[in-house]
């Protein structure tokens, strides 16, 4: 039951606020003359609620307010968010490793109905040939885009999975030495985050945070540097 609930979680965090809204509008059991179920936003942090607006509501906000979209980058509260993958050593042939990183939108003056909506991202790979000796690593680094909707709503998974209270490291087990791992960084006003799992009975709430990344990441579209 708790993995159940936290892929509804996952699902509805990281899709588009706009159908979980949507999809929350829907009759109760699809019978006419039922009252639409409304989103309760009380629990909502303030930084987070415009995530359960629709697309119309924000445009009017946004048409009303220049600062509107900048106003909502600065209230989520991390810097950047970042999720890296490898391995701890025992590679035979190509040792490999990747970082995301997502960034806040932060350039001054930028920040129209489209350009607004954007933050930066990075995607930093290291592959070493390990039958070269030395091993030769091959480094690629790519960039691209985040909207701030999923930037938001990955914000607001770290925050109902309680991120920030989790362990720095969960371990894995004895004599191994060979291990996959996930570490998940956030940054927030100078202050870092780091959470490393060795991928050996993942929490639930980190799975759905690296799964969230993962998720993200594959959807940025990316251009060599």
């Amino acid at each position: 039951m708790r993995y159940f609930c936290v892929v509804v979680l996952l699902a509805g965090t990281v899709g588009s606020a706009g159908v979980f809204v949507a999809d929350q509008q829907k009759p109760a059991g699809g019978l006419k003359g039922t009252k639409p179920r409304e989103q309760p936003l009380a629990d909502v942090p303030q930084e987070f609620r415009f995530l359960f607006h629709s697309v119309e509501q924000r445009t009017r906000e946004a048409a009303e307010r220049a600062t509107y979209w900048e106003d909502l980058w600065k209230g989520l509260p991390y810097d950047s968010i970042s999720l890296e993958r490898g391995s701890t050593g025992g590679c035979l042939i190509v040792c490999a490793s990747s970082t995301v990183t997502l960034y806040r939108a932060t350039m001054p003056g930028s920040f129209t109905a489209f350009a607004g909506l954007r933050g930066r991202a990075e995607l930093r790979t290291v592959a070493a040939d390990m039958k070269l000796q030395p091993p030769a690593a091959r480094i690629s680094e790519l960039e691209g885009s985040v909207d701030i909707i999923s930037f938001a709503n990955l914000s607001y998974l770290l925050h109902k999975m309680r991120f920030l209270d989790l362990p720095n490291r969960y371990e894995p087990s004895r004599g191994r030495f060979d291990v996959a791992f996930a570490t998940v960084t956030v940054v927030a006003n100078g202050k870092v985050k780091s959470v490393t799992d060795s991928q050996e009975g993942t929490p639930v709430e980190l799975w759905a945070v690296q799964q969230a990344l993962d998720s993200v990441s594959k959807s940025i579209q990316w251009t060599q540097k």
